[in-house]
Formats: C-alpha cells, sequence, structure tokens
C-alpha cells in the first residue's frame, strides 16, 4: 500500500467516493437514483437560496444529470416516504433509514436537553 497519494489521485477518490463518477441514469431519474446519491451523501442539507433554483436540489442535479424536481418534493411529503426533515447539523433530508439511528437525540430535545 502506497504512504502518499497525487494530489489528483485524492481529488478523484474523494469526488468518486461522493459519486460524482456513476453513470447518469439512461432515463427519467427515480426513486432508485434518488436512493442511490443518498446512500452515498448520507444527506441533502435543505437550503432556502434560490439564485437559480433552491440550492438542495442541485447535488442531485450534479450527480444524475436533469431529473423531475417533484422527484425530491414527493419523496418528502408522500405516504411512501423516502426521506424524512431533520435538524442533522443543518436543516436535512436524510433517507427514511436513518431515522431510527436519530431517535435518541429527537427524544431528548423532546425533553429540553
Amino acid at each position: 500500500m502506497k504512504e502518499k497519494i497525487s494530489l489528483a489521485m485524492a481529488r478523484r477518490i474523494a469526488l468518486g467516493s461522493q459519486g460524482f463518477n456513476d453513470p447518469r441514469p439512461a432515463g427519467v431519474p427515480d426513486r432508485r437514483h434518488l436512493a442511490r446519491v443518498l446512500s452515498r451523501t448520507g444527506l441533502l442539507q435543505i437550503d432556502s437560496v434560490s439564485a437559480v433554483v433552491r440550492a438542495h436540489y442541485m447535488p442531485l442535479y450534479s450527480r444524475l444529470g436533469p431529473y423531475p424536481l417533484a422527484l425530491l418534493d414527493n419523496a418528502a411529503v408522500t405516504r411512501k416516504r423516502a426521506v424524512f426533515e431533520y435538524w442533522a447539523h443543518e436543516a436535512s433530508f436524510l433517507p427514511v433509514e436513518t431515522y431510527p439511528l436519530l431517535r435518541w437525540r429527537m427524544q431528548r430535545a423532546e425533553q429540553g436537553e
């Protein structure tokens, strides 16, 4: 194993681990593609900045290409949610599979701790 890697290699590793090397969907991105991005990023920070579009839509675009904005919106509000909103570090959308892992923090917040 190498002890040192080049700056270019470190950059490729970092970008690859965030899903930028994954192939874009051949068709219209769907919930499977959203789940794949979330499995790489862990969350999407919700941001009200909207110079072009609200900033939390942009990480999906940079990894999936053009996609219907309703994909994320519906994943957060429909009966079959794929994400939930939580104050992780900032207001964020997290995969519903993460919910049980954070429940203890939610209980502490409910108790005012």
